[in-house]
Protein backbone atom coordinates (compact mmCIF):
# COMPACT_ATOMS: atom_id res chain seq x y z
CA UNK A 1 0.00 0.00 0.00
CA UNK A 2 1.43 3.29 -0.54
CA UNK A 3 1.40 6.37 1.33
CA UNK A 4 -1.62 8.85 0.70
CA UNK A 5 0.09 12.12 1.52
CA UNK A 6 3.68 11.56 -0.30
CA UNK A 7 3.67 9.41 -3.19
CA UNK A 8 6.62 9.26 -6.26
CA UNK A 9 6.00 8.68 -9.46
CA UNK A 10 7.94 8.38 -13.05
CA UNK A 11 6.84 10.12 -15.97
CA UNK A 12 8.95 9.81 -19.20
CA UNK A 13 9.98 13.56 -19.96
CA UNK A 14 11.69 14.34 -23.35
CA UNK A 15 14.94 16.78 -23.02
CA UNK A 16 16.96 17.51 -26.20
CA UNK A 17 14.66 14.71 -27.94
CA UNK A 18 16.20 11.48 -25.95
CA UNK A 19 13.56 10.26 -23.10
CA UNK A 20 14.22 10.30 -19.75
CA UNK A 21 12.95 9.11 -16.42
CA UNK A 22 12.01 11.84 -13.81
CA UNK A 23 10.59 11.49 -10.20
CA UNK A 24 7.86 13.91 -9.02
CA UNK A 25 6.40 13.93 -5.68
CA UNK A 26 2.31 14.33 -5.74
CA UNK A 27 0.67 15.62 -2.99
CA UNK A 28 -3.00 13.71 -1.94
CA UNK A 29 -5.97 16.46 -2.17
CA UNK A 30 -6.84 17.61 1.69
CA UNK A 31 -10.14 19.19 1.76
CA UNK A 32 -10.33 22.48 3.50
CA UNK A 33 -11.49 22.58 7.36
CA UNK A 34 -14.67 24.77 7.13
CA UNK A 35 -14.74 28.45 8.45
CA UNK A 36 -15.96 27.32 12.39
CA UNK A 37 -13.20 25.54 12.92
CA UNK A 38 -10.69 28.24 11.04
CA UNK A 39 -12.55 30.86 13.15
CA UNK A 40 -11.89 28.75 16.69
CA UNK A 41 -8.41 28.15 15.62
CA UNK A 42 -7.79 32.19 15.05
CA UNK A 43 -10.22 33.11 18.39
CA UNK A 44 -7.51 30.72 20.23
CA UNK A 45 -4.45 32.04 18.76
CA UNK A 46 -5.09 35.51 19.90
CA UNK A 47 -6.67 34.14 23.37
CA UNK A 48 -3.17 32.73 23.17
CA UNK A 49 -1.29 35.76 22.21
CA UNK A 50 -3.01 37.83 24.72
CA UNK A 51 -2.37 36.13 27.78
CA UNK A 52 1.56 35.49 26.98
CA UNK A 53 1.45 39.43 26.54
CA UNK A 54 0.06 39.88 30.09
CA UNK A 55 2.09 37.68 31.47
CA UNK A 56 4.83 39.66 32.91
CA UNK A 57 7.09 37.42 34.55
CA UNK A 58 9.67 40.00 35.40
CA UNK A 59 11.94 38.43 33.31
CA UNK A 60 14.37 40.72 31.13
CA UNK A 61 13.12 39.60 27.75
CA UNK A 62 9.62 40.53 27.99
CA UNK A 63 6.92 43.30 27.76
CA UNK A 64 7.23 46.93 27.34
CA UNK A 65 10.41 47.30 29.93
CA UNK A 66 12.60 45.21 27.73
CA UNK A 67 11.14 47.78 24.76
CA UNK A 68 12.20 50.67 26.75
CA UNK A 69 15.87 49.00 27.65
CA UNK A 70 16.64 48.79 23.68
CA UNK A 71 15.85 52.64 23.44
CA UNK A 72 18.08 53.24 26.42
CA UNK A 73 21.01 50.84 24.97
CA UNK A 74 20.31 52.25 21.67
CA UNK A 75 20.46 56.33 23.14
CA UNK A 76 23.73 55.20 25.21
CA UNK A 77 25.70 54.31 22.01
CA UNK A 78 24.55 56.94 19.90
CA UNK A 79 25.93 59.46 22.82
CA UNK A 80 29.36 57.51 22.99
CA UNK A 81 30.06 57.22 19.35
CA UNK A 82 29.66 60.96 19.38
CA UNK A 83 32.19 61.63 21.97
CA UNK A 84 34.58 59.09 20.50
CA UNK A 85 34.20 60.95 17.18
CA UNK A 86 35.04 64.20 18.64
CA UNK A 87 37.64 62.90 20.21
CA UNK A 88 39.19 61.62 16.82
CA UNK A 89 38.33 65.34 15.53
CA UNK A 90 40.12 67.09 18.44
CA UNK A 91 43.22 64.73 17.59
CA UNK A 92 43.05 66.08 14.10
CA UNK A 93 42.29 69.63 15.18
CA UNK A 94 45.18 69.51 17.10
CA UNK A 95 47.49 67.37 14.80
CA UNK A 96 46.99 69.42 12.32
CA UNK A 97 47.99 72.68 14.41
CA UNK A 98 51.38 71.92 14.90
CA UNK A 99 52.39 72.12 11.25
Amino acid sequence: MTDPIDTAETAPESVGGSPTKATRRVRAVVPPPDAATVLAAIAAAAEAEAARQDADDGSEGGGRRANRGVWIRAFIYVVGFHVFAAFVMLLFYFGGRNH
